[in-house]
């Protein structure tokens, strides 16, 4: 007995332990879903293309023998609703300027005005970065007849800012 007791606690251990569970199978993977980016708002620019722009207003004042020149450079456009304002004085001799000389200018200077612009209504709005130190600048948008090209701009003052060469960068070596 005791030997058929033996026989039966090997054969039940060896069902007990031999027997294996079946594996459950993963479940198929599934790539997620991707949710679209919001679509950005881009503002509608009143001229056909998206390249900067760039608008001058010049002053000439004689005192004595010297004429005394202004330029205001209005740059909008080139990325984002970055734009600037670039101030340009100097003053020479007219004289030694019709004598063809290189070196008729005396002295000269730039301004730059950093800052942001927003088109609404017709209107061109400059707000400058250093609000302290700058007044924000409101321009009128004036288009040629049946066309959305921009002719010219107005400030406040009624002074024509005409289409003009932007300023390019130098390179100093």
């Amino acid at each position: 007995m005791k030997n058929l007791f033996v026989i039966i606690v090997v054969m039940l251990s060896g069902m007990a332990f031999g027997q294996q569970n079946k594996t459950k199978k993963a479940p198929p993977i599934t790539p997620p879903k991707l949710i679209s980016p919001p679509e950005v708002k881009i503002p509608e620019y009143p001229s056909e293309d998206d390249s900067k722009k760039c608008f001058v207003y010049t002053t000439e004042e004689q005192k004595d023998s010297r004429v005394y020149v202004t330029e205001s450079l209005l740059e909008y456009g080139w990325a984002s609703t970055n734009a600037r304002i670039i101030i340009t004085t100097y003053d020479y001799d007219p004289a030694k300027k019709q004598e063809n000389e290189d070196a008729y200018i005396f002295s000269k200077s730039l301004e730059f005005i950093e800052g942001d612009f927003k088109i609404e209504n017709g209107k061109l709005g400059f707000m400058p970065e250093k609000s302290d130190k700058y007044q924000k600048q409101i321009f009128r948008l004036i288009n040629k007849s049946k066309s959305k090209t921009i002719e010219y701009l107005e400030d406040e003052k009624k002074h024509q800012y005409k289409e003009g060469e932007c300023l390019q960068p130098t390179i100093s070596i």
